[in-house]
């Protein structure tokens, strides 16, 4: 297409498009899945998100929430407090998918470990509901990455996550580079690969073997909690009459006892393999650390249920908010969003 590689709209026509959909439609999230929601710059960020604020009041969009995406390096103390007050986000997902210097320079992320613990510093002082997914298996991993990426996991419980491995796509730097390594197989609808060294395969094949419910199964529990934990947020922020601070509580405890639990297993898995135990004994490792997994998740999805159907029965209005698999009317969060795009 002609012009500019990277353009993004003038604040004022994404003002329009929420304030049309608002009166129009009865929208009254906005969830900007564009990863240019935030440009370049924390001054150009300040400068962009106090316009936007700016447009919607005069605008009289009324009582609105937002949510968005932004890098570990856009996360800005000014930057995220108009965020929060001035643009009402209720759930920022922020990419951090790697804490090893290792992994940040094989996936290109040009950012530091520390800020990806800055950014939870910051959003825990703005109490801002965060969830992130973590690439913690990619070509160059080594087992002490992986160590490091558990400790990251220890270190910012209270905010759902998941994790998994790097995916290759087509056009990116790391499949041109994987194909010339020879490293690569398949084609285009699915590129696979083996990972660094036998070791870290191996800790991947029964990572997978012990997680896949719980991450990638029908019942994926680390992905329902994050839609229960935004459902908390969602009544905190329109519903402050009848809001029982309890409940968020409870929705970071829960997050809390998954992640902690999760990093319990990965570690298990992690020293199982560094301390060359015998292939013939793999199969009792996932017997057990599955069956630890398997109990936790029963433990926390009743209590999720419990707290969906609390909120639910005391909100009344009409539909059921997301019961982790228990669904009995349409979420609350896809009844009241809609999507806009910032950027082009």
């Amino acid at each position: 297409m002609p012009g500019k590689r990277y353009r993004v709209r003038d604040v004022n026509d994404v003002a329009d498009e929420m304030v049309e959909m608002k009166k129009e439609r009865g929208i009254d999230i906005f969830v900007f899945h564009d990863d240019n929601f935030f440009v370049p710059g924390h001054k150009r960020n300040k400068e962009r998100f106090s316009a936007l604020a700016d447009a919607l009041e005069k605008k009289g969009i009324g009582d609105f929430a937002t949510v968005v995406k932004a890098r570990p390096t856009d996360c800005d103390p000014e930057v995220f407090h108009i965020l929060k007050h001035r643009l009402n986000c209720i759930r920022v997902y922020i990419g951090i998918e790697t804490d090893a210097d290792q992994g940040l320079r094989t996936l290109r992320r040009w950012a530091k470990s520390s800020q990806n613990h800055d950014a939870i510093d910051l959003v825990r002082e703005l109490d801002l509901y965060t969830c992130y997914n973590m690439l913690i298996f990619d070509p160059d991993t080594t087992l002490d990455d992986l160590e490091r990426n558990i400790a990251f996991m220890r270190h910012a419980p209270e905010y759902p996550s998941n994790f998994g491995r790097v995916e290759l796509y087509a056009g990116t730097p790391l499949l041109d580079r994987m194909q010339k390594e020879n490293r690569v197989r398949g084609d285009y609808l699915q590129w696979d690969y083996d990972l660094g060294s036998v070791e870290v395969e191996r800790v991947f094949t029964l990572a997978m073997d012990c997680f896949m419910p719980r991450n990638f199964g029908d019942e994926a529990l680390s992905n329902r909690i994050m839609g229960t934990r935004f459902d908390v947020e969602v009544v905190r922020h329109f519903h402050k009459d009848v809001y029982d601070p309890a409940w968020l509580a409870e929705g970071k405890a829960l997050s809390s006892i998954l992640a902690l639990d999760g990093a319990d297993g990965l570690d298990a898995i992690v020293q199982h393999v560094k301390a060359g135990a015998p292939i013939a004994s793999d199969a009792e490792l996932v017997a057990r650390v599955s069956s630890q997994l398997r109990a936790t998740e029963v433990r926390v999805r009743d209590r999720c249920r419990q707290l969906a159907r609390d909120i639910s029965n005391t909100v009344k209005q009409g539909f059921s908010l997301t019961e982790l698999g228990d669904r009995v009317a349409t979420p609350l969060q896809t009844q009241r969003a809609m999507s806009v795009a910032i950027g082009h």
